[in-house]
């Protein structure tokens, strides 16, 4: 599960410099897809069919965006976002597999994966370890965020499925989208039509999936 999130971070990282963070963050669709495979593989989890609907939906999203992405640069980095979804989805599944293990440990592996690869990187490319004052606190500041959204993760990952719990992150993925267009807090990257109307069909799988979910509490809370 280490092994599969330290993958996902670093591929998550070239993919956004090779293309649009629209792009990347899309990528992020294919998650549910990949994790309802192999829960279903390995953990023999049931896919309700309303999930699978939600999946499709979301899965005609991606497949729109990267129509748009055919320039070798936005194809290789739409192929690092897809396998940056792949690796978090392995990692969702093994949270699940083995709920015993301790959450906190899976999270600190990654990292831990993640600091020998940028290394390796930085030795290799004769780059120093250090850098500006205002590039450390923006490290620290996107490290501790991460890490406390990961360890938040780790721990839902108790009372909802596998497939369920990487379709419910999606929201990141709006939200990450629309920050990068704001004006003044972004960096105004404006997406293009096609992300743009897959973004839309992102947001209607999460939606309902969001109802379906909220109508099947009420139901089970009436009988």
């Amino acid at each position: 599960g280490g092994l599969g999130l330290g993958i996902a971070m670093i591929c998550f990282i070239y993919s956004i410099t090779m293309t649009t963070a629209a792009v990347t963050l899309l990528c992020l669709a294919a998650m549910p897809f990949f994790t309802a495979l192999l829960a279903f593989l390995f953990l023999r989890e049931t896919i309700s069919i309303n999930v699978w609907i939600s999946i499709i939906i979301a899965t005609v999203g991606l497949t729109i965006i990267a129509i748009d992405n055919t320039e070798k640069a936005s194809l290789l980095g739409l192929i690092f976002g897809i396998t940056s979804s792949i690796g978090f989805s392995v990692y969702s599944v093994t949270l699940r597999w083995r709920k015993d293990t301790p959450k906190f440990t899976t999270v600190a592996f990654a990292g831990f994966f993640c600091v020998v690869f940028a290394t390796i990187m930085i030795l290799s490319n004769g780059l120093v370890f250090f850098s500006s004052s205002y590039n450390s606190a923006m490290f620290s500041l996107h490290g501790t965020v991460v890490c406390l959204g990961l360890i938040l993760y780790s721990i839902g990952s108790k009372a909802i499925p596998a497939a369920e719990l990487t379709l419910l992150s999606l929201t990141e993925v709006i939200g990450g989208i629309f920050w990068v267009w704001l004006p003044l807090f972004g960096i105004n990257e404006i997406p293009t039509t096609n992300t743009i109307i897959g973004g839309f069909f992102l947001f209607i799988s999460i939606t309902y999936y969001s109802l379906v979910m909220k109508w099947n509490k009420r139901h089970i809370a009436l009988n």
